[in-house]
């Protein structure tokens, strides 16, 4: 799921496979096609947030050719990790 973040950036705010389901490439298929509706609707980048503690969904922001733009700490000191995506 997500939304609108700002004028031609689309925000990935949640999404997630069921740890039984895990390594069958949900997640992959689940975000091209999130990719596919932001392009085909003229968004140009894509943002989203994770957690350090969540390796593999950090891994596969980075292996789909998402770089760290920022970090900042959430109100339980845990440390957030900002990620875009330019959508060509």
């Amino acid at each position: 799921m997500g939304y609108e973040l700002k004028e031609g950036t689309f925000y990935s705010w949640l999404g997630g496979v069921d740890s039984r389901w895990r390594g069958k490439g949900i997640a992959s298929e689940l975000m091209d096609r999130q990719h596919h509706y932001a392009r085909t609707n003229s968004y140009k980048t894509i943002e989203t947030r994770t957690k350090n503690k969540w390796r593999n969904m950090l891994l596969l922001n980075i292996i789909n050719a998402f770089d760290i733009v920022g970090i900042y700490a959430t109100a339980d000191r845990d440390a957030k990790i900002i990620l875009e995506k330019k959508l060509f």
